[in-house]
């Protein structure tokens, strides 16, 4: 995965885009082998001072395609390459303890567009301690 970010300190200002590319190995029980994917994220976030915390609101997009086809002895089905892409709002809060902080951020990623996949909504919780 390859990624890029911006960070604007004085604006509160973020960006960020990553780009994956995943290779899959044949399942030696099924005799499947699933194709090969490119992704594509990106997410652009404001973060506000909220009490004596940050709150961060944005909006995050991904886009996700199997380049290549199945195969193997159980893929029965022939090619079937799978897309599907999504947008949705971010909402998080950044709380700091001295050198250390609590992170916890909800997504909701409704999906767009979707192709020989199962279609349905993403949603994350996401809490993080550093240290």
């Amino acid at each position: 995965m390859i990624g890029a970010v911006y960070a604007n300190k004085a604006s509160g200002f973020n960006a960020m885009a990553h780009v994956g590319y995943a290779m899959n190995t044949e399942n030696p029980d099924t005799n499947y082998r699933s194709g090969s994917l490119l992704h594509f994220e990106g997410v652009i976030q404001q973060i506000v001072p909220m009490g004596t915390g940050l709150l961060t609101l944005g909006a995050e997009g991904f886009y996700f395609d199997q380049v290549t086809c199945d195969s193997g002895a159980g893929a029965t089905l022939g090619c079937f390459k799978g897309m599907t892409a999504g947008l949705g709002p971010v909402l998080g809060y950044i709380q700091p303890f001295g050198q250390q902080s609590l992170v916890v951020e909800l997504k909701w990623l409704p999906e767009l567009d979707t192709k020989k996949r199962l279609e349905g909504d993403y949603i994350w919780l996401k809490m993080v301690y550093k240290f």
